[in-house]
């Protein structure tokens, strides 16, 4: 379970906009690619956001949802969807550009795994007052790589007017910390009535980079999206691009973020017309970033009528930047061994033992916690006790990678194979015992050799393994 964390504000700093003690709610059904449409008043009364569900072409809901965030109004307040920290869970950013009496710029997150109804975080910004957003816009993005939402802040009239400029602050700082301050090159002031701004991976290296939409390229005749490139601090262009089958646009009715619509973890132009036309609803537009945003890969008609910008806004999830974490690892280089090696009898009782050469590499098989051992016996080794309640022992070690009660990943490295204890030459011994019951680990090994999820450690047999 994720703890709230609160720097700079308290709830009663932000009373009246804030709900405080919202009862505790699971986790919201978004995923990876989804596009998030938040007004400032639903029928709630609160700030709500609704979901349009990728994995249905957007004609369908996957969050219909009242936040923990009371009403607000798009003069004053801005919004974001990305994942705050790190549990690939996307959480909704709120910024108040007129917090303390109009004296500072604040950010509030609620998180995703509360259905937004528990406050994660309430930041007033350093280093910045308050702000207009008629000349700035607020988005978030992964600008460092490390999985979580970075807090990005275009000024459109930098250096007193002559200049656009991007600040991103930090999530892993909670938003404490600047990680870029950038005049952006051949761009000079722009206005929020043309122009529009978002962040996502553009090119795959999961850095996002920064998106300026011109609604009036070309003389006025074309939309067309410049991408800065995060690796290079902003400082160098991706792409220039006048999208197609796109005249100019108006930002009263189109609205422009990024989300994933492939899951190809790079970040397509997404466009929501709020009032479409031929539909008589809400539509979603996506613009593939593997073409150059060359290609559409939707034309959606959203099950949302339609609504007005002025109290609607609408942001794309790309979802995470890295796949998810395996839930099971192979205990050794899956190239250290073939196959048929995980099917050996052990020489005694259900276990294993595994020939490799003294140094390499052992891996938790999954999630747990570390005891370490050291013992006559054993050797140097661990007994992980995993998230299932099961122990999982192995011995002979060389070294320890992690210390006794360490919390570790599946194909966390924990340490070194060896022949220290009881061995007659360098292998990795491996068991798994469930109570005081031991299993033979050859089938689970071989299921996740095989890409399958192994079977579970309290069914596996106790004979048959050895001789």
């Amino acid at each position: 379970m994720r703890r709230s964390i609160a720097v700079g504000l308290s709830t009663a700093m932000v009373a009246g906009v804030l709900m405080s003690g919202s009862p505790a709610r699971a986790a919201i059904a978004a995923g990876p690619g989804d596009v998030f449409a938040v007004t400032t008043r639903g029928g709630s009364g609160q700030t709500e956001v609704h979901a349009f569900k990728r994995a249905d072409a957007y004609h369908s809901y996957s969050v219909q949802i009242a936040t923990g965030l009371g009403p607000t109004t798009l003069t004053r307040w801005s919004f974001g969807i990305g994942d705050y920290n790190g549990d690939r869970i996307p959480d909704l950013y709120a910024i108040d550009s007129q917090d303390n009496g109009g004296a500072n710029t604040a950010l509030h997150v609620f998180g995703g795994d509360s259905n937004f109804a528990t406050a994660l975080l309430h930041k007033r910004l350093p280093s910045m007052g308050s702000t207009s957003l008629d000349r700035w816009q607020f988005f978030v993005g992964d600008y460092d790589a490390d999985n979580r939402a970075d807090l990005y802040a275009v000024d459109t009239k930098d250096n007193a007017g002559a200049n656009t400029a991007v600040h991103i602050w930090g999530a892993a700082g909670a938003m404490s910390s600047f990680l870029l301050h950038r005049r952006l090159p051949s761009m000079g002031a722009a206005s929020l009535a043309t122009w529009t701004f978002a962040a996502g991976d553009y090119n795959g290296d999961r850095r996002s980079d920064l998106f300026a939409v011109d609604t009036r390229d070309n003389g006025g005749a074309n939309t067309a999206a410049h991408v800065f490139n995060a690796a290079d601090a902003m400082g160098s262009f991706l792409l220039h691009k006048r999208l197609p089958d796109m005249g100019a646009a108006s930002l009263t009715a189109w609205a422009f973020s990024t989300g994933d619509h492939n899951l190809d973890r790079r970040a397509d132009l997404v466009m929501v017309n709020s009032n479409d036309a031929g539909s008589g609803q809400v539509a979603v537009h996506v613009l593939d970033a593997a073409s150059g945003l060359n290609t559409y890969t939707a034309h959606s008609v959203s099950p949302m009528h339609p609504v007005s910008l002025s109290t609607w806004q609408f942001h794309g999830w790309p979802g995470p930047t890295t796949p998810p974490p395996p839930a099971f690892s192979l205990p050794l280089p899956r190239a250290a061994l073939a196959r048929s090696e995980y099917d050996d009898p052990h020489h005694d009782y259900p276990a294993i033992d595994l020939g490799v050469p003294t140094g390499t590499a052992a891996y938790a098989v999954r999630a747990g916690t570390v005891t370490l051992v050291n013992d006559s016996s054993c050797g140097i080794g661990i007994n992980l006790t995993g998230t299932d309640g099961a122990v999982y022992t192995y011995c002979h070690f060389s070294a320890w990678s992690v210390g006794d009660g360490a919390t570790v990943a599946a194909g966390q490295r924990i340490g070194s194979t060896g022949e220290t204890g009881n061995a007659t030459g360098p292998h990795l011994h491996f068991g798994i015992r469930t109570g005081s019951t031991r299993r033979c680990p050859q089938n689970f090994l071989l299921a996740i050799y095989d890409g399958v999820s192994p079977p579970a450690a309290a069914s596996l047999p106790t004979t048959g393994c050895f001789f």
